[in-house]
């Protein structure tokens, strides 16, 4: 079973925590200054809300079950950013931020300016390409990408879905011939950026591109210049009048790839505030853009 843990108070996050470290509800209660049935009817309550049991009754100590481990290890995450909470009492002065090298280079400017207006004395970095787009960095703030499993320490908002196409100029159309299906692919040059994950995956595997970047520019250049059929987002097409005008996407009626954008923040972050609207900001421009 697959809980949002983000909907859970962080008091219940610090209780549950204390449980496990002290290992019985008593010496936790006489620990947070509780009665001891409070620390139970907490625990009711936190089962009844993931569905499963969180620890084994009849145990002289605290004993978890697998939902319990997995919560356990939320808790000690919700618990350890606590102080980062209370360790920057003025507004924040900086922020930065990890997303695709397609929304670096085209939206993300216009979002910052209009969130400049309201923060004007932040300074900002940008960090592009899937390398940065896992929190494996602890400086960065914000990623704007693709969702991130077994995270519940993050607080994930969809911005928007759109497809992977294909496409190709015309020249290079007139030389190879169309792809009409996915097994045609298997003779054409294919330009696939860095980090995309292509379906169906049991026929892509099978198949090694011609051209990969972690810069989507370098193929799209490449696309553009006739050398192969390109994997794209199909509002990045859309959104870019040259790409647009020139290439042509050749698989619209075959099933394909969709990918979903996500704005993820750290759940416990002295800078919420800030980037909670940064994130309604990024989701207005989207959608006032119809970038889908």
């Amino acid at each position: 079973m697959t809980t949002n843990f983000d909907k859970i108070s962080i008091h219940k996050c610090f209780i549950f925590h204390n449980l496990v470290n002290e290992g019985t509800s008593a010496v936790a209660a006489r620990k947070l200054k509780l009665p001891a049935f409070k620390i139970h009817n907490d625990i009711n309550s936190l089962e009844k809300f993931i569905g499963e049991p969180l620890i084994l009754r009849n145990q002289s100590r605290v004993i978890l079950t697998e939902a319990g481990q997995n919560f356990a290890e939320f808790c000690r995450i919700v618990v350890e950013s606590m102080p980062l909470i209370q360790q920057e009492t003025q507004e924040p002065h900086d922020l930065k931020i990890a997303t695709t090298h397609g929304l670096a280079e085209n939206e993300l400017p216009d979002i910052l300016t209009k969130f400049q207006e309201e923060y004007p004395k932040i300074k900002i970095a940008v960090l592009a390409g899937p390398e940065y787009l896992d929190f494996t960095n602890p400086s960065i703030d914000v990623i704007i990408g693709e969702f991130l499993v077994n995270r519940a320490d993050l607080t994930q908002t969809q911005l928007m879905v759109t497809r992977i196409v294909f496409v190709a100029t015309q020249s290079y159309l007139n030389r190879h011939g169309i792809p009409k299906t996915h097994e045609d692919l298997r003779g054409h040059n294919l330009l696939v950026p860095l980090g995309y994950k292509l379906e169906p995956r049991v026929f892509f595997d099978t198949i090694e591109p011609f051209f990969q970047s972690n810069m989507l520019k370098s193929v799209c250049k490449m696309a553009l210049l006739g050398k192969g059929v390109m994997a794209i987002p199909k509002n990045r097409l859309q959104s870019d009048e040259t790409l647009f005008r020139n290439l042509i996407i050749v698989n619209e009626n075959l099933q394909s790839s969709e990918v979903k954008t996500f704005f993820i923040r750290k759940r416990i972050s002295s800078k919420a505030a800030m980037l909670n609207r940064l994130c309604e900001i990024t989701k207005n421009f989207i959608g006032r853009n119809n970038l889908v």
